[in-house]
């Protein structure tokens, strides 16, 4: 059956090069080409930020895991996501914090366990593909808002049991609002420190000329 094209459907051609508006409008949205082309370690950078992308599974294990204590998180990363996520939680600990944290979870994402939780994860799949055929079709569709919704649906129907007095779509609609402003966030963080790094440039130039 022939494939009908999507009258809405913007085509994402990845950039050459990032550039900053890119990074303010969606970070994923400046990611250089090489990232989508090559595998192992892309290095990213803009004006403010240097970085390196790394896509490569077995990489990523030895980052995460098996070497994690040589990586730590940088200080605008923490500064930004600790407030969000608690400074000493499984996402910002570090060191011995982080191992016995990882080590308590671990049990819960053993193959077994996870398949046992596919009824649901369908069941909560199911209900947000019937809130989309319920809603205006003349309505744009808010899909990074309802992934959220979903993705809190499933956190809390999983560990939680039940969502209680918690109110979940606003929930998950707040936490969309603060992961879009953390691009921002880095780069106005990072600013002040591209300012004195371009205006140190030439002085320290003429100092050792």
């Amino acid at each position: 059956m022939p494939s009908v094209p999507d009258p809405d459907l913007v085509p994402f051609d990845p950039p050459d090069h990032p550039t900053i508006r890119a990074a303010f409008r969606n970070i994923i949205e400046s990611y250089p080409r090489a990232l989508y082309d090559e595998q192992g370690l892309v290095r990213y950078r803009t004006r403010f930020l240097d970085s390196v992308l790394v896509s490569e599974p077995e990489l990523i294990h030895d980052i995460l895991v098996a070497r994690a204590h040589l990586f730590r998180r940088d200080d605008v990363a923490r500064q930004l996501l600790s407030p969000m996520l608690g400074p000493a939680s499984l996402f910002m600990a570090e060191g011995a914090d982080w191992k016995w944290q990882r080590r308590a979870v671990a049990p819960t994402f053993r193959h077994d366990k996870l398949l046992a939780l596919v009824p649901t994860f369908s069941a909560i799949a199911v209900r947000q593909a019937d809130r989309w055929r319920a809603a205006p079709r003349e309505r744009p569709v808010d899909v990074a808002e309802a992934m959220a919704q979903t993705t809190c649906e499933v956190i809390v129907d999983t560990m939680l049991g039940s969502a209680g007095a918690l109110d979940v779509r606003g929930f998950a609609r707040a936490l969309t609002t603060e992961l879009d402003s953390f691009p921002v966030a880095v780069h106005l963080n990072l600013l002040p420190r591209a300012v004195v790094a371009t205006l140190s440039g030439p002085a320290e130039r003429r100092a050792g000329a």
